[in-house]
């Protein structure tokens, strides 16, 4: 069995925060959401192309699953998950909700 972290992330008031910001913008609600999930999911795309993550999956709306193989790299993850910009003034920083667990799996799992 081989030990790996597990990394949760979520946007958090992902709805009402893309309200706010379309109402005060003067945008679609749709469009600031996916903004905010376009955002994440390069910051993803980067972590993977580095080796960081070994494995992800991305859930219904704003949530991700993260696999790492080491501690080391799962807080480099968080680093990188929060250098992101939406590039809405004032609103340059998409507040996250993430949890860090560790499951073992065998060779078998994907």
């Amino acid at each position: 069995m081989n030990k790996k972290y597990l990394l949760y992330l979520d946007i958090l008031g992902f709805s009402e925060l893309a309200s706010e910001i379309a109402a005060k913008k003067g945008l679609d609600q749709r469009l600031v959401r996916q903004r905010f999930i376009g955002v994440i999911e390069e910051r993803v795309s980067s972590i993977e192309k580095e080796g960081k993550i070994i494995g992800k999956k991305h859930g219904e709306s704003d949530d991700w699953l993260l696999v790492t193989d080491s501690l080391g790299k799962t807080f480099n993850c968080i680093l990188e998950l929060h250098r992101h910009n939406t590039l809405f003034e004032n609103y340059e920083n998409i507040p996250l909700e993430i949890a860090i667990g560790t499951a073992e799996f065998d060779i078998w799992s994907k």
